[in-house]
């Protein structure tokens, strides 16, 4: 299946790369040097470029992307935000946590402690910050005053 995969790709983009060619070849026979560069402007190498859109109408504004930060798992793949972080506080005292508690944000979202970490801490109203791990391997807490970010999965 991956041989059938690999030679499909590469059969793609050996027609793309002799499309250029042949392209080229044709700019390079032309004499004229304005002629010649107005050639090889109109050339469309590899894949047509993306035109540069204006933001789709179904596009999320920035609030209802961070309301919906974090249930990226329940949407459709074409409503998945592109927030990257998520800023806000914790009410109250905080006293930490421990493996699968639960954390209240000041916005009204609820967090779960996915990992099996713990910590004990004396904070009033902390910053915090909801961060997208790398390669989409989960999010993770970073609580000002502590260098400790446990992983978290959003549960409202």
């Amino acid at each position: 299946m991956r041989t059938l995969f690999g030679l499909l790709l590469l059969a793609g983009s050996a027609a793309a790369t002799a499309a250029d060619d042949a392209a080229m070849s044709r700019c390079r026979s032309i004499d004229a040097g304005a002629g010649r560069l107005a050639c090889y402007d109109a050339i469309e190498l590899g894949a047509p470029r993306a035109a540069a859109t204006a933001p789709a109408t179904g596009a999320l504004s920035v609030q209802q992307q961070q309301e919906r930060f974090g249930l990226e798992n329940r949407a459709p793949k074409a409503e998945q935000e592109q927030v990257k972080s998520l800023d806000s506080h914790i009410e109250g005292d905080f006293d930490g946590w421990g493996p699968r508690g639960t954390i209240r944000l000041a916005n009204g979202q609820v967090w779960r402690v996915s990992d099996d970490s713990q910590a004990v801490l004396d904070l009033h109203n902390p910053k915090v910050r909801v961060v997208r791990g790398l390669l989409g391997s989960g999010h993770y807490l970073e609580i000002e005053g502590t260098n400790h970010a446990p992983r978290v999965a959003r549960l409202k």
